[in-house]
């Protein structure tokens, strides 16, 4: 079974949306983190994070296409996972946002770092 869009490019487009959502609604997406810019440089910092590098590194992989660099963004993804997981039982933020993040985070990874068309005919 061919897939119209590979599981990778999924992942990689995901990436990509959340970089557009940080670069044109900082806002938003500090509240979705759980954080509050403070005056216009914490709005660019977020749109610099949140946004230009998500949306750097996702558009970088889809357009690409290669294996390496979906590695690359999926090991970049299950950082962020692992770190996040560390501060749930370090730091006892035992929240459900936070375990979702994890979820998420966990799952991105996945996506990226499976070569999935071996199962797909890819």
């Amino acid at each position: 079974m061919q897939l119209p869009v590979s599981v990778n490019t999924l992942g990689s487009l995901v990436t990509t949306g959340l970089g557009l959502f940080g670069l044109f609604r900082p806002k938003a997406a500090a509240a979705m983190v759980g954080i509050s810019p403070d005056g216009a440089r914490g709005l660019s910092e977020v749109r610099a994070t949140y946004g230009g590098l998500f949306l750097a590194m996702g558009l970088y992989a889809t357009v690409l296409q290669s294996d390496e660099v979906f590695r690359g963004l999926g090991l970049a993804w299950m950082g962020a996972a692992v770190a996040r997981t560390f501060s749930f039982v370090r730091d006892g933020s035992r929240f459900t946002a936070n375990l979702g993040g994890i979820v998420m985070e966990a799952a991105i990874a996945a996506s990226l770092l499976v070569p999935w068309g071996r199962f797909f005919g890819g």
